[in-house]
């Protein structure tokens, strides 16, 4: 502002200093009024307040339900505030918890014993006003400032001063009966020439004490490692209010995300004020569990309250908080600004103006105490089968996520149910189930979300447009059932084996029925357990979850060893996965293999102190957001996930976790074991005879799980037992006469008949379960690392055995081999972690091409598609160790199961990625569907690759391979400079439900035993109607369309249009592979010898790169007879060098 000259008749000296002061002034004020005027709505609220006398006009805003209880026109003073509506409690306070609230039983008691108000405009703000009798409040007040302020409960004071046992209020009390000595008063820590500071005044600098978890107030985070217990009257305190709210309220859902059965208070603050003191607008975001409510009481003064939205620019809404008022923040208002501006003087209730010793100490506190939930819990949601649920999708949670899902809930006309399990980036919302018929099939809700969606653009409303532009997709819950991988009505044969003495002290009646564990007729042929609990090592520590059908705890062999926290049945919804039905009993059976007592029922577990928790979601159809969440239950107390079950293994059904799920098993192997990665154990599934294989279950087919095949008492492959390139390892199960001896549903029943892959599974489990009580550093990847080197391979008579260039030999009936219980502890001794996860995306450019038919030849010919992997895409992605490979494949075909897929190496090593199944009569041909192998595992991966499409079943049908993409996953070179990144999840698309697929009956080995009764494995059967693409919503992507085809590549078959459904996240491969060249090129001496020469020699969490279509190699020109079959599949590299330089 340019400097005005004084008014002309101004004439004297005196005039114009007088003239410039008041000039002065006057700009002052209006710099005042301007930057006050210019606050965003919170600050211009909090200076309101904070004004030495408040305006009339901005105290009549101000909700105080103290005058709700006392005034005549009660109806009036609701109509004049209509953001405040009054609710009823679920339950009586003082009834449900009368040593808290108190017992006294008064008339205005009884007028208000269920009052609550919520706030319209701050779903999930709930206010109780005071619950508590006189005597309650001065007994929590006298609480606040003695027991609860004590050391070790952390205090601002701890900084400067070393506080007594008894803390600060009895240095007061002492002061002031006279019996304290100026001595005695505290000085500052290492400063000798401070002065003493008397107790009442150190009293008044008293500003706040942690409780539970401390929290450290530098760095806003809580110390998880050294939590200190809740007082256990505020952990019932915070139980009981928050049950009573549970379920108020109307559409909005107050405090329905947080079951008050599973409220425990964790950790809590009291924060004491002075009557000038005040608390800035703020955010409660330290906690790692942002979805589990605060609660606060208040004592004291009565004060200001401030409440508003999730940011500073909603304008708050002004509460009158008096002593003993409860309010609870849930829902999107536990993510909202509040303060404390003023504290009201001359408010001060009679009965908290002195104590018994009729001093005013108390005068000088106003106690605000919170208390919440701080640690990752699980939100169960439980399902109302009236209602239709749904999920959101955020790919990119943050704090705001919750509001941000409850603003579309609320847009979308349904109900928010709250966080999925563990999965930060989904939510769910509900609607109520339409009786009505019309012959319009679409959702209305689904129809609704990509309405809004699209027209999100045009929002003026900044508040809207965030929360869509963060939600990614919307998908229909539709309820499936989860199948047992059992095992049918027994075989014939008697089950008679000598009984076996050992030295481990072991008294079970039924251990010498336990072959598997000690085969006494067949010398060699279990799992080598016994020389491990000679060291002492029986499962110590570690926590096995059983998702299956429950898991009896009443049984004698199992409640020692049962573990209720980790916990739950997501059928019934209730803590505990008891057996309800009568064919409830597979889980138990499981559970006994792993963790069965030692004592004098029945037999023992493989790892018989370790734990077992039973997660139920067999016994009924469940919908995807429970079983996402069951595979995520308690994740940091569940070691190992053990996992009987899967989709129909009829030989003709192809299904994957796709959306939520596949989700689920990412965050598992991520976060779960506190980021050391889940380990889920799976069944190979039962559907042998039928052909089947277990590349088509996409839960075998996963590189995050370990897949377990059956072998029985004979060492053989039992026929019912799936074969296929995804299986790591088998163990034993029934087959051949003989099967599993354990624990059965009844209170000391035991079982001879358990058999299937369902056996197998949990007796891996039980073997892993002993390996992390050795080392529980290891990660879900050093576990599958540690199967692969220690697998002993059995029946090696059988002709599918191949020798790797790693040295070991391979078998799509038995993985790598055999567990042995001994080879993998005295491995898992010594193991070095493996480094981080990589991987190399490489799709192919190609055109469509059709798959040559040769039924009619006298030689199998395929269609031949190469990818050439060159040492600069290695070094790129710093792949020093090859683990798994996948194929993501996309062929049409009239008959599915006509179809064989191979994938071969440059080492001339072929993975059978499909099988021919016979029962397979599919016309949807293979959608995006993800193969993967272990077969190559420290393979080298320079060279050519090639994949091989077999169609030579049946002449009438035929297809084209449309596009593939293959990814090499593997371990980080250490010396690599690159930052992690994960791979993209690229699920499996599958239209209109269950695929079906026919199995082809596999020939049967000189070695397979074969069983008249095949077990079956639980399967998880669809119900009418299937899901559709129509039910998932989602931004545009790239999707097939035969019209946008591209040229390039080529194959010595006749070609067709081009199909491109590929999606690449970088563009440009030869930018990247300039850049990493440019990077590189220095430290290229030092691990391009040093480390990719690893590749097959040593062992690896996540980058990657991805690479632009590859155009495969021009192949050499072939001959019409092609004899591709006549060459073994040794392992031989022709010649070529380890590495292309």
């Amino acid at each position: 502002m340019v400097d005005q000259p004084p008014p002309s008749h101004l004439t004297s000296r005196r005039q114009i200093k007088i003239w410039k002061k008041q000039q002065a002034e006057n700009a002052t004020k209006r710099q005042k009024v301007e930057s006050y005027v210019n606050q965003n709505p919170f600050r211009y609220a909090e200076r309101q307040f904070k004004a030495r006398v408040i305006p009339k006009d901005v105290m009549s805003h101000v909700i105080d339900t103290n005058h709700f209880m006392n005034a005549k026109d009660r109806a009036n003073l609701l109509e004049r505030h209509a953001t405040i509506k009054p609710i009823r409690l679920a339950q009586d306070l003082r009834h449900e918890c009368p040593s808290l609230f108190g017992d006294e039983v008064t008339d205005e008691w009884m007028s208000r014993a269920r009052d609550g108000y919520v706030l319209t405009d701050i779903p999930g703000l709930i206010l109780i006003p005071n619950p508590f009798t006189p005597a309650a409040q001065r007994r929590l007040v006298q609480r606040c400032l003695t027991d609860y302020a004590y050391p070790p409960h952390t205090s601002n004071l701890d900084a400067h001063y070393d506080r007594p046992t008894k803390g600060v209020w009895d240095l007061y009390q002492r002061q002031q009966k006279g019996t304290l000595k100026e001595v005695d008063w505290l000085r500052k820590r290492d400063d000798d020439n401070d002065e003493a500071i008397p107790p009442d005044e150190l009293l008044r600098k008293q500003r706040w004490v942690t409780l539970g978890y401390q929290y450290d107030w530098k760095t806003k985070v809580y110390d998880l490692e050294h939590g200190l217990s809740m007082p256990k009257e505020l952990d019932a305190l915070a139980k009981t209010v928050v049950s009573a709210v549970e379920g108020v309220g109307d559409g909005a859902s107050w405090c329905n995300t947080y079951p008050g059965v599973s409220f425990k208070a964790e950790a809590g603050v009291i924060n004491y004020y002075q009557l000038r003191d005040t608390l800035m607008a703020h955010v409660d975001k330290s906690e790692v569990n942002m979805e589990a409510p605060l609660v606060s009481v208040s004592f004291g003064h009565a004060c200001i309250y401030l409440v508003g939205g999730p940011n500073k620019e909603t304008a708050p809404i002004p509460l009158c908080l008096r002593s003993g008022d409860l309010l609870i923040m849930s829902g999107s208002s536990r993510l909202s600004y509040h303060g404390v501006p003023r504290i009201l003087e001359d408010t001060l209730p009679v009965y908290l103006k002195s104590n018994q010793d009729d001093d005013d100490g108390w005068k000088l506190v106003f106690a605000l105490l919170y208390f919440t939930w701080v640690t990752h819990a699980t939100t169960v949601i439980k399902r109302d089968p009236s209602r239709q649920y749904y999920t959101l999708h955020f790919p990119q949670p943050d704090e705001s996520t919750p509001h941000h899902a409850q603003v579309i809930a609320e847009a979308l006309s349904t109900r928010y149910e709250g966080r999925v399990g563990e999965l930060m980036t989904y939510y769910l919302v509900s609607s109520p189930l339409s009786n009505k018929r019309s012959m319009d099939t679409s959702d209305p809700v689904m129809a609704s979300f990509e309405q809004q969606k699209k027209s999100t653009n045009s929002k003026v409303d900044k508040r809207l447009v965030q929360p869509w532009s963060m939600v990614q997709r919307i998908d229909k819950q539709v309820l499936r059932r989860r199948s047992r991988r059992a095992v049918l009505p027994p075989t014939s044969g008697k089950l008679a084996l000598e009984a076996a003495q050992s030295s481990l002290g072991i008294q079970d009646p039924g251990f010498m029925k336990q072959w598997h564990l000690i085969n006494q007729e067949d010398a060699g042929n279990d799992i080598n357990v016994t020389s491990v609990w000679e060291q002492g090592i029986t499962g110590n520590g570690t926590v096995v979850a059983i998702l299956d059908d429950g898991v009896d705890y009443k049984s004698k062999d199992l409640m020692d060893n049962f573990y209720a926290e980790g916990s739950y049945d997501f059928n019934d919804h209730v803590d505990l996965p008891t057996p309800v039905l009568w064919n409830d009993y597979h889980g138990t059976r499981c559970a006994g293999q792993i963790a069965a007592a030692r004592n004098d029922a029945c037999g023992v577990g493989i790892a018989y102190d370790a734990k077992v928790s039973g997660i139920r979601i067999l016994s009924g159809e469940i919908n995807d957001v429970d079983e996402a969440a069951a595979l995520n239950y308690k994740y940091q107390e569940n070691d190992i996930f053990s996992c009987s079950w899967g989709p129909p293994d009829d030989g003709k059904t192809m299904e994957a976790p796709t959306g939520i799920l596949a989700d689920a098993f990412i965050n598992g192997i991520e976060n779960g074991r506190g980021g050391k990665g889940t380990v889920y154990v799976f069944a190979t599934g039962n559907g042998g005879n039928a052909g089947d294989n277990c590349n088509f279950d996409g839960y075998t087919n996963s590189i995050y799980t370990i897949t377990i095949g059956a072998l029985d008492h004979r060492d053989q492959h039992p026929s019912y037992s799936e074969r296929c390139s995804a299986q790591l390892a088998v163990t034993y199960s029934s087959g051949g006469g003989k099967s599993i001896y354990t624990t059965n549903h009844g209170n000391e029943d035991c079982t001879n008949i358990h058999g299937g892959t369902s056996a197998a599974a949990p007796n891996a489990a039980g073997i892993f379960a002993l390996v992390l009580s050795v080392r529980p550093d290891l990660t879900w990847r050093d576990m599958q690392h540690l199967c692969v080197q220690t697998a002993l391979p059995v029946d090696l008579n059988d002709t599918d055995w191949k020798s790797l260039p790693s040295g070991r030999r391979y078998n799509h009936k038995y993985g790598y081999g055999k567990l042995d219980t001994w080879a993998i502890i005295e491995a898992a001794k010594e193991f070095h972690n493996v480094n981080k996860q990589t991987y190399v995306e490489l799709p192919v450019k190609m055109n469509k091409t059709a798959i040559p038919d040769t039924t009619n030849g006298s030689h199998k010919k395929p269609l031949r598609s190469n990818i050439q992997v060159t040492t600069n895409m290695v070094e790129a992605a710093g792949l020093s160790r090859l683990e798994h490979i996948t194929a993501t494949v996309n062929i049409e075909h009239q008959r599915r199961g006509d179809l064989q897929i191979i994938l071969k190496s440059p080492n001339n090593v072929e993975s059978e990625l499909a099988a021919v199944r016979k029962e397979d009569a599919s016309a949807d041909g293979i959608r995006n569907w993800k193969f993967m192998t272990v077969k190559h595992w420290d393979e080298n991966p320079i060279g050519n690759w090639t994949l091989l499409v077999y169609d030579e079943v049946n002449a009438d049908s035929t297809g084209m391979l449309v596009n593939w993409t293959m990814t090499l996953f593997g371990e980080m070179d250490r010396a690599f400079g690159g930052d992690p990144v994960h791979q993209p999840n690229v699920n499996h698309d599958i239209s209109n439900g269950t695929l079906a697929l026919k199995p082809t009956p596999l020939p049967s080995s000189t070695t397979q035993t074969k069983d008249s009764h095949a077990p079956a494995r639980p399967t998880r059967v669809k119900p009418s109607p299937t899901v559709s693409n129509s039910d998932i919503l989602a931004l545009p992507t790239s999707y097939l369309d035969d019209d946008s085809i591209s040229p390039g590549g080529s194959l010595k078959t006749d070609g067709s249009p081009d199909h491109s459904v590929l999606i690449y996240a970088f563009i440009g491969s030869v930018v990247i592979l300039g850049l990493a060249a440019g990077m590189y090129f220095c430290k290229r001496k030092h691990w391009r010898s040093a480390s990719l020469a690893r590749l097959y020699t040593t062992t690896p969490p996540s980058i990657g790169y991805e690479f632009n279509e590859l155009k495969p190699d021009e192949e050499e020109e072939e001959d019409d007879d092609d004899d591709d079959d006549d060459n073994d599949d040794d392992g031989s590299s022709d010649g070529r060098p380890l590495l292309t330089r």
